[in-house]
């Protein structure tokens, strides 16, 4: 065979040894390894964005942060430019949850995904705000005294220093701008759990001290605005589009900016929880306000209470009082009753828990026992605490320091409707262990809460019937109903008042015989404020209806004296009253939306317009009660029909004051 016959059907073989083999394997293993480090290293500094402003100051000299406890240990690193640096982790931050804590929840029952803190600083030490060392330091030191972990954080230099940090749940981030002394911080926190209260706000105080950086060179104070938004869905109702439906406190004061505003106290008890908050309205300037702490000889500081901040309470996220609505909320619901009342000595309190409504009570000298039972005590304590005014009757003569410690009142601590119902229906438990009282006044939910608690309130027929018989033969119920009326609003029941709908009627059927209904707009709740007073007998409805002279005499003689001499009154008088004896035109317009028409909603020509006008029946039903009965001649019952619209309110329907005691009508 020739050689090249042999190359033909022999190709050549290399023989390798297993060692060499596995030698070779490895060396290509390690080296593969090592540029892939390489290659990431390279990408990981290339992913610095290009920088407009380059100066000496070194960024990568950043502190590193520590993990809070509770939290897996984690490596840092520093890396970067002159002008920009990261601090990353290397780790996972945050430990797993365990599968037994694993809830099963509705992929659409979002919830509130989180609250975003937004803080705005003023006048500011500008070398500070230049200082990246600093700020980052500050901001570790604030976020570790609130238990918060960061995972990581990125600073560069547009102008000032601005820097971004992620948490182990959520993000915050700065902006400073040293040549005008400012400085914007916002901190987003994950809201975890429907129950879990609100994160941020209980770092406000830690972020306004921290970064309240006193400038030197200047005699003004740092400054701070901050807003608290709900970021999310509603829960159980979100689709897409939707937004958060929020709480009265998510939209003023917390989502709203003002020239001042202070979180004063948050308490949770087992119901709810008390919200408090300091707020500068838009009709007092900040200016005013600290000359007015000055104590000096300035018309300011020489009537500091013109001047000082709005005091705010909230209860489960609902406004509930305000210190610049209080006397005319609280003395709306308490005075047109009691004045009509001929003789009120006992009275019972349904809610009240913050002291204001049996503030008002005690200044009647008639009173011989006032009973405020409220489910919540710890309304009653922060309300002792934080809301002095509101239950201070030392300017009373014979009264005590606090309302709550007169000797005329009674404070239970227990459920209202059930003491009510214990105590009132016929065969309960402790029939009869209690005297009846004049007056009642229910100040408790809002009737346009559609919850399940509110439903069962207001529609629960054995209350009803326990307020009727807890009262004697000439008593009254008062109550307010949350906000009035609109006059484009849908009849009461296609909308969120249906449960004031049936209110009404449930006091009916427990045997209320009328119930006049009236509205104040100064309570500060944004819409007018509805209330409503309940008679057992119709008879003493006449009463509503006193003229001026008999309310001012009823206001110098049954009211408790006072020790500066003023009368005890902040808001309510005669002109008050007059207001109050018939209800808004917008109840008119609303009820008789109804189908089909309810009675008594008769069109009449209005004589300054081409459209219809409702009379409301108790307008006119209550007024022919009075004629059927002899108390007035029928010609007037003819003569207030002929009124319309805001003519109900004629300037002659007067009673004019006879101390003989008979009234007489009288038209000027």
């Amino acid at each position: 065979m020739s050689p090249a016959e042999a190359s033909k059907s022999s190709p050549y073989k290399i023989k390798v040894s297993a060692t060499v083999f596995h030698v070779s394997l490895v060396v290509s293993f390690a080296l593969a390894f090592g540029l892939g480090h390489l290659s990431k290293a390279s990408s990981s500094s290339l992913e610095s964005p290009p920088v407009a402003v380059v100066d000496d100051s070194v960024l990568t000299n950043l502190p590193i942060p520590s993990m809070t406890e509770g939290m897996k240990p984690i490596d840092m690193k520093v890396y970067g430019s002159d002008a920009a640096a990261w601090v990353q982790a290397t780790e996972a931050s945050c430990a797993e949850k365990d599968d037994d804590e694993e809830e099963d929840e509705d992929e659409d029952d979002y919830g509130s995904l989180g609250q975003h803190l937004m803080l705005d600083f003023q006048y500011l030490d500008s070398e500070v705000l230049e200082d990246a060392e600093k700020l980052a330091s500050t901001m570790i030191d604030t976020l570790n005294k609130s238990e918060l972990s960061v995972t990581s954080y990125h600073c560069h230099r547009p102008s000032g220093i601005a820097c971004q940090w992620a948490l182990a749940n959520g993000r915050a981030s700065y902006t400073t701008w040293p040549e005008h002394g400012l400085m914007s911080l916002d901190v987003f926190l994950v809201k975890n759990g429907e129950d879990e209260p609100l994160l941020s706000i209980s770092l406000l105080p830690n972020f306004e001290e921290a970064f309240s950086f006193a400038d030197p060179k200047s005699q003004k104070k740092p400054k701070v605005n901050w807003l608290l938004k709900s970021r999310g869905f509603e829960a159980g109702e979100a689709s897409e589009g939707d937004i958060l439906a929020s709480s009265d406190m998510d939209i003023y004061p917390l989502g709203a900016a003002a020239r001042y505003k202070k979180h004063v106290a948050s308490v949770k008890s087992i119901f709810q929880t008390i919200n408090v908050y300091d707020v500068l309205t838009d009709d007092r300037t900040l200016e005013d306000y600290e000359k007015s702490l000055s104590g000096d000889d300035s018309y300011q500081a020489q009537n500091p209470e013109l001047f000082e901040p709005d005091r705010i309470v909230f209860m489960g996220g609902l406004l509930q009082s305000r210190r610049l609505g209080d006397a005319a909320y609280h003395e709306a619901l308490v005075h047109p009753g009691l004045f009509a009342h001929p003789n009120p000595k006992r009275v019972g309190i349904i809610g009240g828990g913050e002291g204001a409504t049996l503030r008002e009570i005690l200044k009647h000298d008639t009173i011989e026992q006032v009973i405020m039972i409220d489910i919540d005590k710890m309304i009653v304590e922060i309300s002792k605490e934080y809301l002095p005014g509101w239950n201070n009757c030392t300017n009373l003569v014979g009264r005590a320091e606090s309302c709550f410690e007169d000797e005329k009142a009674a404070v239970y601590l227990e459920d209202a409707f059930k003491w009510f119902k214990d105590r009132f229906l016929e065969g309960a438990e402790l029939e009869g262990t209690e005297e009846k009282f004049d007056v009642i006044i229910m100040d408790a939910l809002d009737p346009q809460g559609l919850t399940e608690f509110v439903a069962n309130l207001y529609t629960d027929p054995y209350f009803y019937e326990s307020l009727y018989r807890g009262l004697n033969d000439n008593g009254m119920l008062i109550a307010q109903l949350g906000a009035a009326r609109g006059l484009n609003d849908p009849p009461e029941d296609h909308s969120v008042d249906r449960f004031r709908l049936k209110y009404i009627e449930g006091l009916a059927k427990a045997g209320f015989k009328a119930t006049r209904e009236y509205a104040e707009g100064g309570c500060g709740f944004g819409n007018p404020w509805l209330f409503t007073a309940s008679f057992k007998q119709r008879e003493d409805e006449f009463n509503w209806f006193a003229n001026d002279a008999e309310i001012d005499y009823k206001i110098r003689t049954r009211l408790t004296p006072t020790i500066d001499g003023n009368t005890p009154l902040n808001y309510f008088d005669s002109s008050s009253m007059k207001k109050y004896k018939y209800p808004p035109k917008s109840s008119a317009l609303v009820h008789c939306r109804r189908e089909p028409l309810p009675k008594g909603c008769e069109t009449i020509e209005d004589s300054r317009a081409s459209d219809k006008v409702s009379i409301l029946p108790a307008y006119y039903e209550s007024l022919e009660s009075f004629v059927d009965k002899g108390v007035l001649p029928g010609w007037y019952k003819d003569l207030f029909a002929s009124y319309s619209g805001d003519h109900l309110r004629p300037d002659g329907d007067e009673f004019a004051y006879n101390p003989d005691g008979d009234r007489r009508v009288h038209f000027d």
